[in-house]
C-alpha cells in the first residue's frame, strides 16, 4: 500500500507517506525480479480460492495524488506491475484538505484518473470525499460507498470494482454499505475481515531497503503484530534493518 511519491520536507508529510521516487524505483526493481505482480482480476480469483500463485503480490495506491500519475504511473509501467488506485472522486482536482498536517497536497483531476488506465492502473473507489465512515448514519454512508461509485461510472464508463476504507478504518455497517453496493472486495490497513476486510502493507518515506525487503517476506505480518507490545523489541528490529528516522 502507497499514497504519495516524491520527496516533501518533514513538515510537509509528518506521516511519511510520500516514497521517494528513486526509492520507488528500486521497490519496483525488487518486486518485478522476486515476486509474481497480479492485476485486480488475479487478485478476485486468487480471493475467491483463498490461494494465489507463489509470491504473488498487489500493488495498491490510496487517496489519488497527482504524483501518483506524474510519478509512479511509468515507473509501474516500464516494468509491466499493473496496480490498483484508490480515488476519492468528489474532491478530484482538489487538495488532501481532509489532513490537517498536509491539507494542500494536490489530487488527480478527472483527466488525470482516466490517465491512469493507459499505464495498466486500475481506478477503484476510496470514497466520496475521504470521509471516515464507522458511525456514519445510513444515508451519508450510501452516498460515500454507492455515490463514489456512481460518480467513478459516470467518469471510468464502468463500475470501480473494488473500495478502499479511508485510512483503512471500517465497522459492520461500513463493510455491510461496500458489499451490498456490489464491490467485490474492500481493502482495510491492518484490520482482517474477509473479503470486506483486506489487510494490506504499507510502505513509506522511513523503509530502507531492508525494511522493504522484510515486509515483501511471507511472515512479516505476524511479526510486527508481536512487537507491537514490546517496544524495546521494535527499535532493535528498527535499528537491524536500517529504517530511516521519522
Amino acid at each position: 500500500m502507497y499514497h504519495g511519491f516524491g520527496r516533501r520536507p518533514r513538515d510537509a508529510d509528518p506521516h511519511n507517506l510520500f516514497v521517494p521516487a528513486a526509492d520507488l524505483e528500486r521497490q519496483l526493481d525488487m518486486v518485478a525480479r522476486y515476486l509474481r505482480p497480479l492485476d485486480l482480476d488475479g487478485f478476485l480469483a486468487g480471493l475467491g480460492r483463498r490461494r494465489w500463485p507463489g509470491r504473488s503480490v498487489l500493488v495498491t495506491i490510496d487517496d489519488g495524488y497527482a504524483s501518483t500519475l506524474d510519478v509512479a504511473a511509468p515507473l509501474l509501467a516500464g516494468r509491466g506491475i499493473p496496480a490498483v488506485v484508490f480515488v476519492c472522486p468528489g474532491v478530484l482536482g482538489g487538495t488532501s484538505a481532509w489532513m490537517q498536517e498536509m491539507p494542500g497536497e494536490p489530487l488527480l483531476d478527472a483527466d488525470g484518473v482516466r490517465a491512469l488506465g493507459e499505464y495498466g492502473i486500475e481506478v477503484a473507489s476510496h470514497g466520496l470525499d475521504h470521509t471516515l465512515l464507522p458511525g456514519l448514519p445510513p444515508e451519508q454512508l450510501r452516498e460515500q460507498v454507492e455515490g463514489s461509485a456512481a460518480r467513478l461510472a459516470d467518469l471510468l464508463g464502468s463500475r470501480p470494482r473494488v473500495f478502499a476504507y479511508p485510512e483503512g478504518r471500517f465497522d459492520e455497517a461500513a463493510a455491510r454499505a461496500v458489499r451490498e453496493a456490489g464491490y467485490e472486495a474492500a481493502f482495510s490497513v491492518t484490520e482482517r475481515d474477509g473479503r470486506f476486510g483486506v489487510p494490506r502493507r504499507g510502505v513509506t518515506a522511513r523503509d530502507s531497503a531492508l525494511v522493504f525487503a522484510a515486509k515483501l517476506l511471507p511472515g512479516f505480518d505476524r511479526v510486527e503484530r508481536l512487537s507491537v507490545g514490546s517496544p524495546k523489541v521494535r527499535r532493535l528490529a528498527a535499528r537491524a534493518l536500517r529504517q530511516r528516522p521519522r
